[in-house]
């Protein structure tokens, strides 16, 4: 779903009612500006999110698990 900033202040309940079921994108001037997602899949998003770190930083420990890791097949 799409709406206008406009839209977005006329009406802000259906909206975020909206964005409960999926993502809404607000735009202004014709452009995309921000976008509204429900909490769930906020959540979902942030679990997935990988840190990324210097191998320098790392422990010798951390290095001997992903050294040992493997990657597992689609079947598993």
């Amino acid at each position: 779903m799409r709406v206008t900033s406009v839209e977005l202040r006329e009406r802000l309940d259906q909206v975020v009612e909206r964005a409960r079921q999926g993502p809404v994108v607000v735009t202004v001037e014709n452009r995309d500006h921000v976008v509204f997602i429900s909490a769930d899949e906020y959540a979902e998003m942030r679990q997935s999110y990988r840190t990324v770190r210097l191998k320098s930083s790392l422990t010798d420990e951390e290095i001997e698990q992903i050294q040992k890791a493997e990657v597992p097949s689609k079947a598993e």
